[in-house]
This record gives structure tokens, sequence and C-alpha cells, in this order.
């Protein structure tokens, strides 16, 4: 069952193995990264974020297919079209 998302909420949306892949790192990080990633679903930026900082040499190739997913995603189902 989904939960309904709040007024300001945005909602968050996995791309492959992402969440599997984080429900797999130690509790403390999982629980740091789960409050970033709540305070980023309401617009905020958490304390311990940092920049991005692009793609750079020796980036995983899983994460810049991750990066390029989420795009496409988000440009098909949530992107306002130009008029």
């Amino acid at each position: 069952m989904r939960r309904v998302l709040a007024a300001n909420e945005k909602h968050l949306h996995w791309v492959g193995s992402a969440k599997r892949d984080f429900l797999e790192f130690p509790e403390p990080i999982r629980g740091d990264m789960g409050n970033a990633l709540g305070v980023a679903q309401f617009g905020g930026i958490a304390p311990t974020a940092k920049p991005w900082k692009g793609l750079g040499p020796g980036v995983l190739e899983l994460v810049e297919y991750r990066l390029r997913a989420a795009r496409r995603d988000y440009e098909e189902h949530h992107a306002k079209t130009k008029r």
C-alpha cells in the first residue's frame, strides 16, 4: 500500500537496485541518509549533505546510469510541458 504524500512533500523515486543497495548499508549510515532524503523531499538541504560536483573522472558507470535514468523518468513524468 502506498502512503499519501504530505502537501509539500516530493515523491522519492528509486532507480534500479538503489533502494536494495541503500538497505544494505549499516544502520547508522541508513539513518543519516534517510534523514537527508526526508529533508530533501520537503525542499530542504540536510546539514550533512554535500553539493554534487558533477561527473568527473573515475565515476562508477552505475552512478552515471542511475542519474541518466532518473533525469529521463523526471522528464517523462514530472516536468512541466512548455507551451
